[in-house]
């Protein structure tokens, strides 16, 4: 009697192990992109490398996060950032520069001329 108790329960658990997880289910991009501020040499390296090593970025906190579908960039305040956000399996990492420097181009019809200032808020 034994033997049979067991015998169904064994048959019983190896039905469940079948059921797997659908891939087709996971979620495709993070909730959440992360924004770190960075130094102007960071940025400058990270420029000259044509890549950001994500590594670095594991012991800092992040300076604001956003949430992924409501994210704007015109809400970092001024400086350089890297956003971090996971897409399928892979790490998305963007290097943002915010300013509030704006050029104005000035005609005098003779000769053309930049101007360079600070937007007024």
């Amino acid at each position: 009697m034994k033997e049979v108790c067991c015998s169904l329960w064994i048959l019983l658990f190896s039905f469940s192990c079948f059921s797997q997880n659908h891939p087709d289910k996971f979620r495709d991009k993070s909730p959440q992109i992360f924004a770190f501020r960075i130094t102007a040499t960071e940025a400058e390296q990270f420029i000259k490398w044509d890549s950001i090593p994500v590594g670095i970025f594991a012991d800092r906190e992040p300076t604001i996060t956003f949430n992924n579908n409501l994210f704007d960039e015109d809400e970092l305040p001024v400086g350089k950032y890297v956003l971090l956000s996971a897409d399928g399996i892979y790490v998305k990492a963007q290097f943002v520069c915010v300013s509030n420097l704006v050029a104005l181009n000035i005609n005098n019809k003779s000769r053309l001329q930049l101007d360079i200032r600070d937007t007024i808020n």
